[in-house]
């Protein structure tokens, strides 16, 4: 009774995991060494990994080994699958980098009964499935080769048969993406063919990979053995009495390879690293030895004797023509101040650049202008006042709106003339011939410029444009001041 109620239990069990997502079964077992989940995961994923060590290997026993190798592997090595859905991936690539590690073991102990026997190697049959059969590795090595997040929809939709809605599910993608990176990844390997000779149509590869896998059954048996050999490799208790010393002897190999290929990944990141730290230090040491070694270079100048003040004589000291013409300075100016750095203007005051103008006041950017204040920018203007920010469409008041709050301007845009509407804040800032003035105010005929702001998105004011040789909005740029 107790028996019964165990395999109930048992069957329960069994099917309440077969509902479960592969991440969900992957921790049960990595966690908890749950044993009804890792049977699940045999049972889902075997028959591909069963289809690609027969693919590889072509001898039933030495199949079934390499399958039950690329289980026990799972075992030691489930914490490091990242993220877990990607298990059946994962999977993929033990298996037929296990089959290879199986397929070379086997093919130095057939050499070596052959050399024993004194039996030469037996010839292949030439037939259509031996083409098929030399076929089936390369698409198996090709898509070993693969990125992760295009072999993977591969293996579930194609070899497993999965919808795109229980794929989406298994890898956390939505379903739209599971069929985009499936076409790409079919497309992708049928262009890696093609580079090894081989060409297939998108649509003949894709049933060529169904087929492989529905061909694999893995019998009750295989799964049963693989489960117990499992337990019994979780529990540190495999011995060659329970596992066969092939799986044991090829089960350590793959440890070890998988131990060495992520060291190599590991030295060659640090190597990398090393060679990037090394180059900034020889970029920073470089112009730091080659500042000390011109220092240590450069030669000493004897320095001027410094003359007493006191002792000048005041009668060598030059005389300074107050109306313009000093010695001293090399300047000359005919109605105006000479500034500090010895530059001549005509009609106006010069700022402490080096700049001359005629008509005006310049700025401190050293920007010269003719009729009107520059702003702080550098920007010149002739007949107006720009603004802090240089960004106005200037045109002509075609049609103003204040209930919408927009305003229609007629602007020159290459020669022709562009209606252009603004949307504008409420309470815009509106200046009219220097006054504040509302939105109202505005007439069609009117030249104005609207300022549009700093992130060049919206109006933050609208002023009127003078014509041109006028006053501004500020009463400023007469056109000729002769003495500043």
């Amino acid at each position: 009774m107790g028996a019964v109620l165990q395999q109930i239990c048992d069957a329960v069990l069994a099917q309440d995991a077969s509902g479960r997502t592969d991440a969900r079964l992957l921790e049960c077992f990595r966690d908890h060494h749950d044993e009804i989940a890792f049977e699940a995961l045999v049972r889902r994923h075997g028959p591909m990994v069963l289809g690609v060590c027969l693919r590889v290997l072509r001898n039933p026993q030495d199949a079934e080994d390499a399958f039950q190798t690329t289980f026990l592997v799972l075992v030691r090595k489930a914490a490091s699958i990242v993220p877990p859905g990607m298990v059946a991936n994962w999977l993929y690539g033990v298996a037929y980098q296990t089959a290879i590690k199986a397929r070379a073991m086997a093919n130095r102990r057939g050499a070596k009964e052959r050399q024993v026997m004194g039996t030469p190697e037996p010839a292949a049959p030439e037939d259509a499935e031996t083409h098929w059969h030399e076929l089936r590795p390369i698409i198996d090595d090709e898509l070993a080769r693969m990125p992760a997040k295009y072999r993977a929809p591969l293996v579930l939709c194609d070899i497993e048969e999965r919808s795109y809605k229980e794929v989406a599910e298994q890898l956390g993608w939505p379903e739209g993406t599971v069929a985009g990176r499936l076409s790409r990844a079919r497309a992708m390997l049928a262009n890696r063919l093609s580079r090894r000779g081989v060409v297939l149509p998108i649509g003949v590869l894709a049933a060529l990979l169904t087929q492989n896998a529905a061909s694999a059954c893995v019998p009750d048996a295989t799964v049963a053995s693989t489960v117990k050999a499992a337990s019994l490799f979780v529990a540190g208790r495999a011995t060659t009495g329970a596992i066969s010393a092939n799986v044991i002897v090829l089960t350590e190999g793959v440890l070890k390879t998988m131990m060495l290929s992520k060291l190599k990944t590991a030295t060659a990141v640090l190597f990398a690293a090393c060679l990037v730290v090394s180059g900034v230090g020889v970029a920073i040491s470089t112009p730091v030895a080659d500042a000390q070694d011109q220092k240590k270079a450069a030669p000493v100048l004897p320095q001027p004797k410094k003359e007493d003040p006191k002792k000048v004589d005041p009668k060598a000291a030059p005389k300074v023509d107050p109306k313009g013409d000093p010695k001293n300075g090399g300047n000359n100016e005919k109605n105006g101040n000479n500034n500090q750095n010895g530059n001549d203007e005509k009609n106006g005051n010069n700022n402490q650049n080096g700049n001359d103008e005629k008509n005006g006041n310049n700025n401190q950017n050293g920007n010269d202008e003719k009729n009107g204040n520059n702003n702080q920018n550098g920007n010149d203007e002739k007949n107006g006042q720009n603004n802090q920010n240089g960004n106005d469409e200037q045109g002509v008041v075609k049609v103003v709106d204040p209930k919408a709050n927009t305003i229609t301007v007629v602007v020159n845009q290459k020669g022709k003339p562009v209606e252009k509407v603004f949307a504008l804040p409420k309470d815009v800032p509106v200046v009219l011939g220097g006054k504040p003035a509302k939105l109202g105010d505005l007439k069609p005929g009117m030249k104005v410029g609207v300022v549009i702001g700093k992130d060049k998105k919206g109006v933050v004011g609208i002023k009127q444009v003078n014509e041109p040789n006028g006053p501004n909005n500020n009463g400023n740029g007469q056109k000729n001041q002769k003495n500043g």
